[in-house]
């Protein structure tokens, strides 16, 4: 999943809890799905839009939440790179609804070996 310069597309990833998967997978990505970039992105940030960074930790930072069993989840988007060329995206439902999550990154923190 590489931003190759090369490519007419490019990965967008959505940090998400553990509660939306579900939803997200059966209905797609909508702003109920919301993820806390509030934080990240201050007064810009409407509750009517999902965000989509080109930078995973962040989204992993403002976006997945850990679940109890100590799992994160992000969601690669594929968009053609023709649509946005901004590290951050905000999209309006009607934006995002011809959008599918085209993977789901699932990882956790390695367990010590000790």
């Amino acid at each position: 999943m590489n931003n190759n310069k090369n490519e007419k597309t490019k990965f967008y990833y959505h940090g998400c809890s553990y509660s939306s998967v579900q939803s997200i997978i059966h209905y797609g990505l909508h702003s109920t799905n919301a993820s806390n970039y509030g934080l990240f992105l201050g007064d810009q940030y409407d509750q009517s839009t999902i965000c989509l960074t080109s930078d995973i930790l962040n989204s992993h930072l403002y976006g997945s939440r850990r679940s109890t069993d100590g799992k994160h989840y992000i969601f690669a988007v594929e968009i053609a790179k023709n649509d946005f060329n901004n590290d951050l995206i905000l999209l309006s439902n009607e934006q995002i609804c011809s959008t599918l999550p085209k993977y789901l990154i699932v990882y956790q923190r390695r367990k010590s070996l000790h």
